[in-house]
């Protein structure tokens, strides 16, 4: 289930080890039917900075590297 929020973050429920259910926090870099990529997401692609949000689910230690 997602819930999608007016800015550009989107939480999502997922099954970890255990079958542990965890939210994680994500940023929301494609918008729409046509998987377009929003201004915002192309920059965070870009400098690979979408992938910050998987640190704080670690630091949260619902995650693991």
């Amino acid at each position: 289930m997602w819930i999608t929020l007016p800015t550009e973050f989107f939480f999502q429920t997922r099954t970890g080890q255990y079958r542990k259910s965890f939210t994680i926090f994500k940023f929301k870099t494609i918008h729409g039917q046509k998987r377009a990529c929003s201004k915002i997401g192309k920059t965070l692609r870009k400098y690979k900075m979408d992938e910050f949000t998987q640190l704080l689910n670690i630091v949260k230690d619902d995650m693991s590297l």
